[in-house]
């Protein structure tokens, strides 16, 4: 299925306010042909609309992101073969360029770094008409081929929603006009040292990974910067952008036990859980998940005392909503 130019226009914008609040950063030219090495392939090249890279919190190593950015009618994404064959071609595009010169030279940073180089597919449904689990439909899709030791993500347009939500919500608590429990101070994002991975010694603000997206939440710090000691971050509180219907409280009791099983409940650090989209009824579940935790373990009081210092609150779902007419889409 064909696009117009400014058609995928939106993508590109959508995509990129969004990655700038997860501190990603786009490298080179957007809308780029190189050439393809795989004879294979049989083509004599491959697009990038857009490279994103990030240090990966966990491993010595930079992670770039190649991506297929697709501004669609519902009509083309439901369109299987139209669906699959960008997949495919997103996969060929991927597994090229990691033997590609021509894309190394254009995106690859000269910082020596190990990296690897994964595929995106960014499905922005435009018409706002697609109401389907796109995940559930690919999973019936018959011949998708991913090249061997490929990496693809796909950003379906329901998730599209759920992180352009997150990154209005960033931007407003970050906002200088907004007293909230952001105001003078800074944000990354936190990955605790897991039994086998040990985090690195990054800078901050760490960047979101592209794994975090597709987590049932996404867990941010906010710091504030200690003078007295060469600027060193100090943490004062976490975030968690929750993705779940939470719509009962059993469903709480997986987020609380990663709290404590991850020590990131101390008397002196404030929690916010925003849920994106939850269920009406989110906020009194969390509560009495909080309330009969204690009782399934000893220490009653100070798993009580722990969880007081949490808050849930829901926040709306955001549909981008980018004037047609002002790009030039009719």
């Amino acid at each position: 299925m064909g696009e117009t130019s400014n058609t995928a226009d939106l993508a590109e914008i959508i995509s990129q306010r969004i990655f700038s609040k997860f501190y990603w950063e786009r490298l080179g030219q957007k809308n780029i042909n190189w050439e393809c090495v795989k004879p294979g392939h049989d083509r004599k090249t491959h697009p990038s609309d857009a490279v994103f890279h990030y240090e990966s919190p966990y491993e010595k190593e930079r992670i770039y992101i190649n991506f297929d950015l697709k501004s669609y009618k519902n009509t083309s994404i439901e369109n299987k073969t139209n669906m699959t064959n960008t997949i495919n071609e997103l996969s060929k595009s991927v597994n090229c360029a990691n033997n590609s010169k021509d894309w190394n030279e254009r995106y690859l940073l000269k910082d020596q770094k190990n990296h690897q180089i994964y595929g995106s597919l960014f499905v922005y449904n435009y018409d706002g008409s697609y109401e389907k689990n796109l995940y559930d439909e690919i999973k019936e899709y018959k011949d998708i081929q991913i090249e061997e030791g490929t990496k693809i993500f796909i950003f379906s347009p329901q998730k599209i929603i759920n992180l352009y939500s997150v990154a209005k919500d960033i931007s407003t608590l970050t906002s200088s006009e907004e007293k909230t429990f952001l105001t003078n101070r800074k944000y990354s994002f936190y990955y605790p040292d897991l039994e086998n991975r040990k985090k690195t010694n990054l800078a901050y603000p760490v960047p979101a990974t592209i794994e975090s997206f597709f987590a049932p939440w996404i867990l941010v710090e906010y710091y504030k910067l200690s003078k007295k000691h060469n600027n060193v971050p100090k943490r004062k509180g976490f975030i968690i952008y929750y993705f779940e219907k939470g719509n009962t409280s059993e469903e709480f009791v997986y987020l609380i036990d990663y709290l404590f099983k991850y020590q990131l409940l101390t008397t002196n650090k404030e929690i916010y859980i925003r849920g994106v989209g939850t269920d009406s009824l989110a906020s009194e579940k969390w509560n009495l998940a909080k309330a009969t935790y204690g009782s399934r373990y000893g220490f009653k009081e100070i798993i009580k005392e722990r969880l007081g210092n949490t808050k849930f609150t829901s926040i709306d779902k955001v549909t981008p909503n980018l004037s047609q007419v002002e790009i030039g889409v009719e």
